[in-house]
Order: structure tokens, then C-alpha cells, then sequence
């Protein structure tokens, strides 16, 4: 088994380092949360164009040539109905007028451009099968009173054709560019594609900076208002922020802002700690499992070196069982003789002659009884049929009396008053029996009184000393091989004990002042298997 050996060594080593890099692992941690915050430029945006230095833009549009004469296609606000916002005659008629085909004739003169170009679409647009009119897709006003630009009227109308799309990507408006298919845009069209209202919002504010989904967005203004966007890529960006200990994100709602970044956005310093977090998450992370796994192979190797150490004691006391088996037959047979002419021996030689033969006797049993405490260690996969032999006996009191024989001198047995018949195994009942007792003269302190009651079903048999024992524990004491190291036996008393109560069906209790050990077991003549 010297794979035990290597893999407890193993383990145990493992484990010691897992448990030191954890407890440095968690100084760091203290440390580094006490660290003060790391500060940054006074300018933030210093290290935003040190990163674009260092980050050629990943893309860039030119909002000012793209958008020339029609930045309405840019503000958010032109995406919502207008139609309050024109002469109210005039929006009132052409409203009424468009909701018929052919549009009714217009009630008043229209004057206004917007309101007039919404009646001529509808005019050209709304029969069936009607052809759309581009010419009017590319004429200002771009937008039609409804918030939608006519690029998009005519998409819904049929204009789905890449050819389209693409020769009036400049017609449609920019939040109306995210509805678009991305493979039927020209390049600048496909990265105005990936920005929503948020973005397009805080361009039309001013902000010189905002965050898309995958980009850092970087805008110039001029005369006109935007007229470029930078894009570079955020992964790039976040890494490169966080090593100047920088953080860009949303304006936080319940505190103020170090440095506002725009409208949305703000700077915040990273404290010392977060900059280090993931490796500690991760050092951290898999000290704990090698800690966790060198454990369980600790265990492993803890319960197959005990099984180990438990079979080789009952390897030894097999063992000691059948070398001393000879020799005590051996003496059995030797000193018959000597037992027949016991009269014809000297009178001094009788006296040890007796006490000879009864040691012999004694040694006898023991060797009995070691075989039948084997068989409680050994035979785990028998039934109790096999290991049970119930017999009935007249008197529980005989029993008893027979039992007291082999005690120790100052335990005392009090014979209970409902004597009568019983049906047991006398042998086991007298292993159990035997163990307490000898358990309790032992340990206990004196005097240790053994009493028992029979009922209609169970032998109650309870093994009192004067002594205490609060801090006992029954389920570790009975697990075998557990002793004190001052005492010289091997620890199987009580480990015993309960065995034979399990094989017979009973239980045993323990009571801690004074300390009591009761053995209750049925006294049935068929008792059922264990599970």
C-alpha cells in the first residue's frame, strides 16, 4: 500500500501550500483594499489622446461631408410627428386630405414646404401598385410629418432592394439606419449602423465622447456642430485605461462625478485593489480548488488507510487466535491425566492443579470468544439467521447468576423481582453483557451495580458506576478501535457491544450522571436482517 503512503504525502503537502497561498492571497487582498485610490491627470482626456496615439481609429466617419445640407437626418428629435409644430390650417387640411386616395382637394392654400411634400407623396404613393417616386426620396425635406424620413416611407413600401438602400443610405435617418440591413450599406453606413438613440442623443448635445456597444467613440466639432466620429475598439480602449488607472463609465446617479466625461459619461479613478482583482480572483480561485481536491485525496487516503489498519488487526488477532488454539488444546488434553488421579496427588499440588484447570478453561473461552468477535468484524454481508441462534431459558435470573460468575470482584448484580422465560442468544447476550461490565470496572468508578428487567417483548439489561461523563460521545467510543491512549486495551469494548446489539435488533443508550450504559434487545425468537 505504499501508493497510501505517497498519496497522503502528496496531498498533505498540497494542502499546507494551498492553505499559505490562501492566507498570503488574502493579506494582498486586506492590503490592497487599504491602499489609497490611485489618482489620475488632472485632464482625463490626456490619456484619451495618448490612446489615440498609441490606437490607430478602427473606423471613421465624416458626418460633416455625409450629412451636409441635411442635418435634420441627425438630430433624435426629428424622428418625432411635427405635425404641431406647422401652420395649424395648413397640417389640419393636408391630415384630412391624405387620409383618402386620391387625396381630397386641399381646403386652404398650403404654404408650407414640409406640408406640401407629405401631400404630393401621398398623392403619388398611396394607390395600389404605385411606383415610388425616388426624386422625391432625395428632395428636401428629408422628413415627413409623421417623424419618418420619406427614405423610410419608401422602404416600407417595397424599396427593400439592396440598390436601393444603398444609393439613399444618405436619406434615411441615422436612427433609422439600425432597422437597415448592414450587408446592403456602404461602409460608412454599416458603422453608423451599430450606434441607437442614446449615442445619436449625446452627439446632438455636444459630447466629445460616449461609449457604443464595441467601440470608444470619439467626436469633433465644428461650425456646422459634428462633423467627425473616430471609432476604436473598447476592448483596446478598457485595457489601456486600466493601466492608467482610469475609468470611463456611466454618470453615477447617487454621488458626484470626479471628472465628467460628457453629458452621460464619467471619469473615475480604479482603486489600487481593482486593478489587481483578477489575478487575486484567480490565484484565489484555484488555490481553493487545489485545497478542496487535495482534501478529498486526503480523506480518500484516511479511509483506505484505515480499512488497512483494520484489517490487519483482525489479520493479528485471527492470527493470535489460531497459534494459541494448539497449545491450549495441547494443555487441555496434558492435564487430564492429572485430573484422574487428582486423589492419589499430594495434597499441597491439588490446590494449584484446580486453579491450572480453570485457567485452562478460561483460556478456552477466550479463544471462543475472540472467534465470536471476529465474526462481528469480518461477516458484514451475513444475515443474522447465520450469526443469530435463539434459544429459550427458563430463568432470566439463572441467566444472570451464571453471567456474575466471570465478573470482576465488587460488581454487584441486583436481581430484578419479574423473573420468568426468555428467548435469545444467550452467547451474544453474555459477549455484551461481559464487555459493559468489564468496560465499567475499568473506567467507571465504584461501585458498578448491573441490573436488568424483562418485559413482554425486550431484556433491558443497565451497567451503572458513581462516576460522570459529560462529555462522552457514544458514537465516537463505539467506532472501532477508538480508545484512550492511557488506556491498554484496543478499544473494542464498546464497539462490541453495540455490534452485538445491532446483530441482535437492540440498541444501545447512554446515560451521563451517573454513568449508565443500557442494552436493550428484543427478546423475540426470530428477529428480522439488517438493511
Amino acid at each position: 500500500m505504499a501508493w497510501v503512503s505517497n498519496v497522503f504525502r502528496a496531498s498533505a503537502a498540497a494542502l499546507t501550500v494551498a492553505v499559505l497561498t490562501l492566507a498570503v492571497t488574502s493579506l494582498v487582498w486586506v492590503r490592497r483594499s487599504a491602499e489609497p485610490t490611485t489618482t489620475f491627470s488632472d485632464d482625463p482626456y490626456e490619456v484619451v489622446a495618448a490612446f489615440e496615439r498609441s490606437q490607430p481609429a478602427s473606423s471613421e466617419v465624416d458626418v460633416g461631408a455625409r450629412y451636409a445640407g441635411r442635418f435634420e437626418l441627425i438630430d433624435p428629435r426629428t424622428t418625432l410627428p411635427t405635425w404641431h409644430k406647422h401652420p395649424r390650417a395648413e397640417a389640419s387640411a393636408v391630415f384630412v386630405a391624405t387620409r383618402q386616395c386620391p387625396p381630397s382637394p386641399l381646403a386652404v392654400p398650403i404654404g408650407d414646404a414640409a406640408l406640401a411634400k407629405a401631400y404630393e407623396w401621398h398623392a403619388k404613393t398611396c394607390g395600389a401598385g404605385a411606383p415610388i417616386p425616388e426624386e422625391l426620396v432625395s428632395r428636401p425635406p428629408f422628413v415627413h410629418p409623421s417623424g419618418h424620413t420619406y427614405a423610410a416611407l419608401a422602404f416600407a413600401r417595397g424599396g427593400t432592394a439592396p440598390a436601393f438602400v444603398k444609393g439613399h443610405s444618405r436619406d434615411f435617418h441615422a436612427l433609422e439606419l439600425a432597422a437597415l440591413d448592414p450587408g446592403a450599406l456602404e461602409e460608412e453606413g454599416r458603422v453608423l449602423h451599430e450606434l441607437g438613440s442614446r449615442e445619436w442623443a449625446a452627439i446632438s448635445q455636444g459630447d466629445r465622447l460616449f461609449l457604443a456597444q464595441h467601440a470608444l467613440v470619439r467626436v469633433e466639432h465644428g461650425a456646422q456642430g459634428v462633423s467627425r466620429l473616430r471609432f476604436y475598439s473598447r476592448a483596446h480602449w478598457e485595457k489601456y485605461s486600466r493601466k492608467a488607472s482610469l475609468s470611463l463609465g456611466a454618470m453615477p446617479q447617487d454621488a458626484p462625478c470626479p471628472r465628467p466625461a460628457s453629458s452621460r459619461l464619467c471619469f473615475s479613478p480604479i482603486p489600487s485593489s481593482s486593478l489587481h482583482r483578477g489575478a487575486l480572483v484567480a490565484v484565489t480561485t484555484s488555490t481553493a480548488v487545489i485545497a478542496v481536491l487535495a482534501a478529498l485525496a486526503l480523506a480518500l487516503a484516511y479511509g483506505v488507510e484505515r480499512r488497512r489498519m483494520h484489517a490487519d488487526r483482525i489479520h493479528v488477532l485471527r492470527t493470535m487466535t489460531h497459534e494459541l488454539r494448539t497449545p491450549a488444546t495441547s494443555l487441555a488434553l496434558d492435564i487430564e491425566p492429572l485430573r484422574a488421579a487428582y486423589d492419589e496427588l499430594p495434597e499441597p499440588c491439588q490446590e494449584p492443579l484446580l486453579r491450572l484447570s480453570a485457567g485452562i478453561a478460561r483460556l478456552n473461552r477466550v479463544l471462543h470468544r475472540s472467534a465470536k468477535y471476529m465474526a462481528l468484524f469480518e461477516t458484514s454481508g451475513a444475515t443474522r439467521d447465520q450469526l443469530v441462534t435463539p434459544c429459550t431459558l427458563d430463568s432470566v435470573a439463572e441467566l444472570f447468576a451464571e453471567l456474575s460468575d466471570e465478573w470482576p470482584e465488587g460488581v454487584t448484580l441486583c436481581a430484578a423481582s419479574d423473573d420468568g422465560p426468555v428467548t435469545i442468544d444467550v452467547e451474544w447476550l453474555s459477549v455484551a453483557v461481559r464487555n459493559l461490565v468489564e468496560n465499567a470496572f475499568r473506567h467507571g468508578k465504584p461501585p458498578v451495580t448491573v441490573t436488568w428487567q424483562r418485559t413482554s417483548h425486550e431484556l433491558v439489561v443497565r451497567v451503572a458506576d458513581s462516576g460522570s461523563s459529560p462529555t462522552f460521545s457514544l458514537k465516537r467510543a463505539i467506532a472501532p478501535y477508538h480508545r484512550d491512549p492511557s488506556s491498554p486495551g484496543l478499544g473494542l469494548g464498546l464497539a462490541i457491544v453495540a455490534r452485538v446489539a445491532g446483530l441482535l435488533g437492540g440498541k444501545l443508550m447512554h446515560e451521563a450522571s451517573p454513568t449508565v450504559f443500557e442494552l436493550r434487545v428484543p427478546t423475540k425468537a426470530v428477529v428480522e436482517d439488517a438493511s
